[in-house]
This record gives structure tokens, sequence and C-alpha cells, in this order.
């Protein structure tokens, strides 16, 4: 995935902060990522317990999102 940045911080025992910085949007979508994450703590036997959206994103990158979790 080379339009992804991700790094994780654990930032005390038992979390971990996945934080990851998209360069478009269009190429892996918002849900997208959110479910490798989602999927990538399971296989660790832990759970995701939030996410954020921290800075801008394109309205169709939200819509796009929302729809795919409408299903």
């Amino acid at each position: 995935m080379r339009t992804v940045r991700a790094l994780g911080l654990r930032l005390a025992p038992g979390i971990v902060q996945v934080s990851c910085n998209l360069t478009d949007v269009d190429a892996i979508p918002l849900y997208r990522i959110t479910e490798l994450v989602r999927a990538a703590a399971q296989r660790a036997g832990v759970a995701v317990r939030r996410s954020e959206l921290i800075g801008l994103a394109p309205r169709h990158a939200i819509v796009r999102t929302a729809a795919a979790y409408r299903r």
C-alpha cells in the first residue's frame, strides 16, 4: 500500500495506537484501512476500542465510508 504510511505506538501496557497517513483516499478508502487495522488487531487477540479522523478528508471519502458501513 504505497499511499498509506502507518505507525504503531505502544501507549501503555495493552494499549496500542495505530496512526495512519493516507496520501490518496481514492486508492485505498478510509473504511478499508479501518477494516485492515481491525483484522490485524483481531489476529493479535485484541479489539479496536475507537477510531478518529484528525485533519481533513474530502467529502467523497467520508460519504464512501459511510455507505460502506450502511450495508
